[in-house]
């Protein structure tokens, strides 16, 4: 498993899904393109993984942790 996680504010559970969407942000509009949680979650898709997203960061009062479930070796055709 990868975990990524930032200590930011608390992303509204209703909003995570579509942060995978291209071009759809969390933020003000002058924060980051859009890209980069649909980037993460098609190489996911594409390798057979699983992308999930946890805000607040468990345990904590805020933040964002994004979590990938790597496929064992020789599971997915690339």
């Amino acid at each position: 498993m990868l975990s990524v996680a930032n200590a930011g504010p608390v992303i509204p559970p209703e909003t995570l899904p579509g942060l995978t969407t291209r071009f759809e942000r969390a933020g003000s509009q002058n924060d980051g393109s859009g890209l980069g949680l649909a980037i993460v979650a098609a190489i996911a898709d594409r390798i057979g993984s699983r992308l999930d997203m946890a805000s607040p960061r468990p345990g904590t009062p805020d933040g964002l942790e994004v979590r990938v479930q790597l496929p064992t070796a020789g599971a997915a055709e690339v």
